[in-house]
């Protein structure tokens, strides 16, 4: 599945599909507006009969090929969105473990306001990476929305066309009811075997193309119908047999019984695909241990919900002790076994209350160290606000010194030329205009 959902792959099909949605509409309009070709063209009405009913049949099958291809396309779509949230799922896990790794390293390694910096990133990664998931779910929905769409408007004349195949089929019993009434009686039994296995042909195929309707004109195998009946379940399948939950959590299938997602589903977990990775485990386990039949039957029971639940509440403590109780032999081995038993527990209860403790001390440094980082950026913001102040007053005041000098400098222009004005004055004496020149006469 994973190979036939890749991009690339995903849009060759559905151009390909649509191109045979179009061809297929202008054959159906083509055998719709097509003329009755006449009698005398063709051997009887019997065989015009059978050739119609075979253009539809082969119509109805060139439709179910679109069909399937189009429930591939969404199963596709389906699996990449919830492929896309188990991604998004796993990659917020490793942005958590990497948080929870810089906490434990705060004052080892890195100083606090280096911790601070690197968690501040790894929350801006965490939100990308949630926008970016958002994004492409949103993509792939409007994908599948338009897939679905192109999908019932073809279901929707397949009815059509099975009444029709239908109404040939009864038209061609009726034809050979016909012949048969005008038939001399000798000649009836020869009409029944030549007409009979077109009959029964056409009759095998009217019926299995009911078969497909009442499913809704879907051809599926056992597994498809498996992944529908999980997907109605919020369930999944993966290549490893694993299930994804629509959250993107990664379940097996005894954690999927007990949170009662496989509820009223019956699986032969011998055959079932979803086993596969349980069945690789089993064996690897049961070649280690004794090959008598008591044996093997006790080990067939070990997928039983009461071997589960003392493998996950007893399996390590006991694994322990009898790694221990090995190691030193003791004189009374049940007494130590009890006694080893108790402090495991107490030492249990009391490594949960120091993580606890530990929680709560991790959770304070990193409120006080984001506290810390938001303090440090606010005073650099009040510094560079600041800053931008200073050299705001700073420049009007240079504006202000340009301003005067400059008026200081048109000042002296204007007072040097009064100056050279009265120099003149001094000098020249005062202008009366051109003075009158008298005629000379010869």
């Amino acid at each position: 599945m994973s190979d036939i959902g890749e991009d690339g792959n995903v849009k060759e099909v559905m151009k390909e599909t649509r191109c045979l949605i179009t061809d297929l509409n202008l054959i159906r309009d083509e055998i719709i507006t097509k003329e009755t070709p006449e009698i005398s063209m063709i051997q009887d009405k019997f065989t015009q009969i059978s050739q119609q009913i075979e253009e539809r049949k082969k119509f109805i099958n060139n439709r179910l090929e679109v069909i399937s291809k189009l429930d591939l396309i969404i199963n596709i779509l389906k699996y990449k969105i919830y492929e896309v949230r188990y991604e998004c799922r796993k990659n917020l896990d490793m942005l958590h473990i990497r948080k929870q790794k810089l906490r434990n390293a705060c004052f080892k390694d890195l100083t606090e306001m280096q911790v601070a910096m690197e968690l501040e990133e790894i929350d801006n990664q965490m939100k990308e990476e949630q926008r970016n998931v958002e994004i492409q779910l949103e993509s792939l929905k409007e994908q599948k929305i338009e897939i679905q769409l192109e999908y019932e408007s073809i279901i929707n004349t397949m009815d059509i066309d099975m009444e029709q195949i239908l109404e040939l089929y009864n038209n061609l019993l009726g034809t050979v009811e016909e012949e048969k009434m005008e038939a001399d009686p000798i000649d009836i039994e020869v009409i029944e075997e030549k007409s009979r296995p077109t009959i029964d042909e056409f009759k095998k195929d009217i019926d299995y193309f009911n078969e497909i309707k009442l499913s809704g004109w879907r051809i599926s195998n056992s597994e498809e119908k498996l992944s529908d009946v999980l997907e109605s379940k919020g369930l999944k399948i993966t290549k490893d047999g694993l299930l994804i939950t629509e959250s993107g959590r990664l379940i097996t299938i005894q954690e999927a019984k007990e949170e009662d997602y496989l509820q009223g589903i019956e699986l032969d977990m011998e055959k079932s695909p979803l086993n596969e990775q349980s069945d690789v485990v089993s064996s690897k386990t049961s070649k280690t241990k004794t090959t008598t039949s008591e044996a093997s039957s006790v080990y067939s029971r070990m997928d039983s919900e009461d071997v589960s639940y003392l493998k996950e509440n007893l399996g390590k403590p006991l694994t322990l002790a009898l790694a221990e109780i090995t190691a030193v032999q003791p004189r009374d081995p049940i007494h130590y076994l009890g006694h080893w038993l108790f402090k495991f527990r107490y030492n249990q209860e009391l490594d949960e209350t120091q993580q606890i403790e530990i929680d709560a001390l991790t959770a304070e440094r990193d409120r006080l160290a984001k506290e810390r980082w938001h303090k440090f950026l606010e005073e650099e913001a009040r510094a560079a606000v600041m800053e931008m102040i200073m050299r705001a007053e700073e420049q009007a005041m240079k504006n202000e010194l340009q301003r005067i000098a400059d008026e200081m400098a048109a000042l002296e222009d204007e007072e040097h030329e009064e100056n050279f004005e009265d120099e003149a004055r001094d000098v020249l004496g005062e202008y009366t205009g051109p003075k009158t020149i008298s005629k000379i006469n010869p």
